[in-house]
C-alpha cells in the first residue's frame, strides 16, 4: 500500500461517508436536479425570455441570462424540494436507514468513478522514476484504471440507444 493507494482509499471513503449522510435520495436527487434543471432552462428559455421582454425593458442578452437562470433555480429547487419529501416519508416509513444504506453504496460508486478518471488522467501524464514505481507497486492503481471504461461497456451493453 502505497500513496496511490492511499489517496485513491480517501477519494472512496470521503464519497461514500457523503453518500451516507446524503442519502440515495439526496444523492440522486441531487443529480436528476441539475440533468431536469438544464433540460428545461434550455427547453423553455425561449419562452421565458419572450415574458420578460414583454414585461420589462431589458437587453435580449439579459432576458435570456435571467430567464436560464430562473427556471434553472426553480425546477432545480422543485426537484430537491421533491427528494427532501420523498426522504421524510422514508424516515416515518423507518425505512431511512436503507436510504443511506444505498446512499453509501451510491457514493462509493461516484468515488470510484471520480478516482477511475484522475487515475486514467494521471496515466497521460509524464511521472519521474519515483511516482512511476508507486503506480507500479500501487494495489488499487490498475484495477481503478479500468474501473470506468468497464462501467461505461457495462452501460452501453445494459442500456439501449446509448
Amino acid at each position: 500500500m502505497n500513496i496511490f493507494d492511499i489517496a485513491i482509499l480517501v477519494i472512496l471513503l470521503i464519497f461514500t461517508l457523503r453518500g451516507i449522510f446524503k442519502g440515495l435520495i439526496g444523492e440522486v436527487t441531487g443529480f436528476i436536479a441539475i440533468i431536469l434543471a438544464l433540460i428545461f432552462a434550455v427547453r423553455w428559455m425561449s419562452a421565458g425570455t419572450a415574458f420578460i421582454l414583454s414585461i420589462l425593458n431589458l437587453s435580449t442578452v439579459f432576458a435570456v441570462m435571467i430567464s436560464f437562470v430562473l427556471i434553472f433555480v426553480a425546477v432545480f429547487w422543485g426537484t430537491i424540494m421533491l427528494g427532501r419529501t420523498l426522504r421524510k416519508i422514508l424516515k416515518i416509513s423507518m425505512l431511512g436507514w436503507l436510504d443511506h444504506l444505498g446512499g453509501a453504496a451510491f457514493g462509493l460508486l461516484k468515488g470510484a468513478v471520480i478516482a477511475s478518471l484522475l487515475v486514467i488522467l494521471l496515466g497521460f501524464i509524464p511521472l519521474n522514476l519515483t511516482y512511476r514505481q508507486y503506480k507500479q507497486d500501487s494495489v488499487l492503481f490498475k484495477p481503478m484504471q479500468q474501473f470506468a471504461p468497464r462501467l461505461f461497456d457495462w452501460i452501453v451493453l445494459t442500456v439501449p440507444s446509448t
